[in-house]
């Protein structure tokens, strides 16, 4: 727990936020993107896993998510991350 406390206080805010409202509000990642905005957001997959045969599929169909931020969250974060050239 206190390793826990340590590295929550490390955060900034902005940070701190988008834990605490994915772990402890429980809202989802559109829920988040609503309040904080989508520049951290990336899509994780097991693809080709059966269980997850479409895994863009809730980013494509969320309304809220501008067509740049569907990129972003699809490939765009990822490279921004990981200094890959798009």
């Amino acid at each position: 727990r206190v390793v826990l406390t340590e590295l929550l206080d490390s955060l900034d805010e902005r940070e701190r936020r988008i834990i605490f409202l994915r772990f402890f509000e429980e809202l989802s990642q559109s829920e988040i993107a609503a309040q904080v905005g989508t520049s951290q957001i990336m899509l994780g997959s097991d693809y080709p896993y059966i269980w997850e045969l479409h895994p863009v599929g809730p980013v494509m169909a969320t309304p809220s998510f501008t067509d740049p931020e569907k990129i972003a969250i699809l490939h765009g974060n990822a490279a921004r991350l990981f200094g890959m050239k798009t």
